[in-house]
């Protein structure tokens, strides 16, 4: 991150973190959407600023993840304790998940690519929105709560919060790395 970006970011995370303090629970659960969806901006923009190659199959990879850690605790019966590393596990779900795909797509470029990644988004859409037994079809996963301690839009605003600032970092971190000069040059 250049020194000209560190000063809007440093702003934006305080004024995120200042949200909360309204009082007003609406703009909190608002404000962690932006989050969210900024993480998932953050991490398309890996692949499609840096490399040049769009992929419509992006969101595949983070539903995999969301569907790793509610299965875990689904299935396995996991009380709130067990949240936390359910979490974690999404990770590697997430990474293999992408690592298949990967394998199909990454010897493609421009259009190929794209429609390639749009075809297996589609798949595991289908896979998941029609295995009922497994994922809960279209109706999802029911009956899950967050841990008590991430109940309060507040808290868990906040904890959003510090994952996004840890995965801005993580991402600034791989740009400035020899991988990211290689995406560039693959642009």
């Amino acid at each position: 991150m250049t020194l000209n970006r560190i000063g809007p970011a440093t702003i934006f995370f305080v004024l995120m973190a200042l949200v909360p303090l309204s009082g007003s629970e609406f703009w909190t659960m608002i404000a962690t959407e932006v989050l969210i969806m900024g993480l998932f901006a953050m991490s398309f923009n890996l692949i499609y600023g840096y490399m040049g190659q769009i992929s419509f199959g992006h969101a595949a990879f983070f539903g995999a993840g969301a569907y790793a850690t509610a299965m875990i605790q689904h299935r396995l019966g996991l009380d709130y304790g067990w949240f936390f590393l359910a979490l974690l596990a999404s990770i590697p779900v997430a990474a293999i998940a992408a690592a298949l795909i990967g394998f199909f797509v990454i010897r493609r470029t421009g259009i190929y690519f794209a429609i390639l990644t749009m075809a297996f988004g589609e798949l595991m859409f289908f896979l998941v929105f029609s295995s009922y037994g497994l994922t809960g079809g279209d109706n999802g996963i029911q009956g899950l709560l967050p841990p008590p301690l991430l109940r309060a839009p507040s808290h868990y605003h906040y904890f959003v919060l510090v994952i996004v600032a840890l995965c801005c970092l993580l991402i600034w971190r791989i740009t400035q790395s020899p991988f990211g000069y290689t995406l560039r040059a693959i642009r």
